[in-house]
């Protein structure tokens, strides 16, 4: 799987960090930023695989390039 950037915003609420990718609205948190991040990012990992084994398996997905 290639590598990809993601832009995150995190807040704490209560004794938990929150953080979430602004482009996929995908969560996680965890008692500390490090972990909160870390966690966001098996989170990532796995929808990315999820969506593409989904792309494999479909005619109507089909992927684009898009530049900043």
């Amino acid at each position: 799987m290639p590598e990809f950037r993601a832009v995150v915003e995190t807040h704490k609420e209560g004794k938990w960090y929150v953080v979430t990718d602004l482009i996929t609205s995908v969560s996680d948190y965890g008692s500390t930023e490090k972990e909160a991040l870390e966690r966001l990012k098996e989170g990532l990992h796995a929808r990315y695989v999820s969506i593409l084994e989904r792309q494999k398996q479909s005619e109507n997905l089909t992927e684009v390039s898009v530049h900043a």
